[in-house]
C-alpha cells in the first residue's frame, strides 16, 4: 500500500505541536501539555475509547450551571458530575435513565438541525448567516465545538476570516482529532506560513487513502507539490479537503476551486470539478475541465478523465 511508506509516527507529530503552539501564546501550555500526556499514554483509539475517554456520556460532562429551566431541582450528591446537555446529570457515566436518554437525544437532534440549516446556507451562498447559526450555538452549547467546529471553519474561510478558522481549530489539534479538523487546521496554519513536522505526510496519507494503489502513485506525481513549504501545504490541504468534502459538493467547488487558484491546471482539482458539472449536467463545463485534466494526468489516472470526457462530449454535442 502506499501509505505504508509514510511515517505514521511523524504524521502524528504536526497537530501536537500547532496546539502547543497555540496553547503557548493563550498562556494555557500547562492545561493543554497534561491534555496531551494522557493522550499520548494512551496507545490507539479503541483503547481511548474502552477505557472511557471518548464515551459519549463523559462528553456530556462539564462544568454544571444550576438555574431555572436546567431540569435539576435537587442539588448535585457526592460523586455526580454536571453537564452542559440539560438533563444529564447521573453520577455513573456510563449509564442513562430514561429522562438524561431523553435529554441527550434532543441535543444530539438540535445539533443536527444546526447543522442541516447551515449546509443549506453554504450551499446558497451565505456563509455569514452560517457562521451566525454556528456562533449561536457554540455560545449555548460550548461541548458541540469539535464536532460542528469543521462547519464553521468552512463559513470562515469562505468569508477570508482565516484567523478566527486558526483560533477555533488549533486547540482542537490533537492526534485523535477528527480529520475534517485536522486538515482544516492544516490549511489554516498553513495560510499563516506555519508548517509542522508530520504534516505534509498527514495530507498525503489522506489523499493516497481515496485511491487505489497505482492509481495514487499517478495522483501523487501529477497534482500533489513534492516540497514541504507553507504554500505547498496549503495546496495539498486543499485537495484533501476536497476530496474529503464528497458528500458536500458545495464544499467540493469551493476548495478545488482554491486549489485551481494556486495551481491552475492541477489535474486531480480538474478531474474532481469535472466529475461534478457530469453530475450536473454541465456538458461544456465538464469537457472543458476534463480535456485541461488531461494535459498532466499520467497513466491510470487518464483512464476514468477519458471516460468520462468521451461521455460529456456526447451528450454537449447531443444537446443534453
Amino acid at each position: 500500500m502506499v501509505v505504508a511508506m509514510f511515517d505514521q509516527e511523524s504524521t502524528l507529530r504536526w497537530p501536537q505541536g500547532l496546539s502547543a503552539k497555540y496553547a503557548r501564546s493563550l498562556a494555557h501550555k500547562s492545561r493543554v501539555a497534561k491534555s496531551f500526556t494522557k493522550l499520548n499514554s494512551v496507545k490507539n483509539k479503541d483503547q481511548l475509547e474502552r477505557s472511557g475517554t471518548l464515551s459519549e456520556k463523559q462528553l456530556a460532562k462539564g462544568s454544571r450551571q444550576r438555574g431555572p429551566g436546567s431540569g435539576l431541582s435537587t442539588p448535585p450528591t457526592r460523586g455526580e458530575q454536571g453537564s452542559s446537555v440539560p438533563g444529564i446529570a447521573t453520577s455513573d457515566p456510563h449509564i442513562f435513565t430514561p429522562e438524561e436518554q431523553a435529554a441527550l437525544d434532543a441535543h444530539h437532534t438540535a445539533r443536527m438541525r444546526v447543522i442541516r440549516q447551515v449546509e443549506l446556507l453554504l450551499e446558497g451562498g451565505r456563509p455569514l448567516n452560517a457562521v451566525i447559526v454556528l456562533e449561536n450555538r457554540l455560545r449555548d452549547h460550548p461541548i458541540d465545538r469539535a464536532i460542528i467546529a469543521s462547519w464553521l471553519a468552512d463559513a470562515y474561510f469562505r468569508l477570508g476570516l482565516n484567523v478566527r478558522a486558526y483560533e477555533l481549530l488549533a486547540p482542537l489539534a490533537n492526534p485523535y482529532a477528527m480529520d475534517r479538523n485536522l486538515l482544516r487546521a492544516s490549511l489554516a496554519a498553513s495560510r499563516r506560513g506555519e508548517v509542522y513536522p508530520g504534516q505534509r505526510q498527514y495530507c498525503v496519507r489522506l489523499i493516497c487513502t481515496r485511491f487505489y494503489e497505482e492509481m495514487a502513485q499517478e495522483v501523487l506525481s501529477s497534482s500533489v507539490p513534492t516540497g514541504s513549504s507553507s504554500r505547498d501545504v496549503m495546496l495539498m490541504s486543499l485537495l484533501a479537503i476536497g476530496l474529503e468534502s464528497s458528500a458536500w459538493e458545495h464544499n467540493e467547488v469551493y476548495y478545488y476551486g482554491q486549489a485551481l487558484s494556486m495551481d491552475a491546471n492541477n489535474p486531480l482539482a480538474l478531474w474532481k470539478l469535472g466529475d461534478i458539472h457530469l453530475r450536473n449536467e454541465r456538458w461544456a463545463q465538464a469537457v472543458t475541465s476534463y480535456e485541461r485534466a488531461l494535459f498532466r494526468a499520467q497513466g491510470p489516472m487518464r483512464g476514468p478523465i477519458e471516460q468520462n470526457l468521451y461521455l460529456a462530449r456526447y451528450r454537449r454535442d447531443a444537446g443534453g
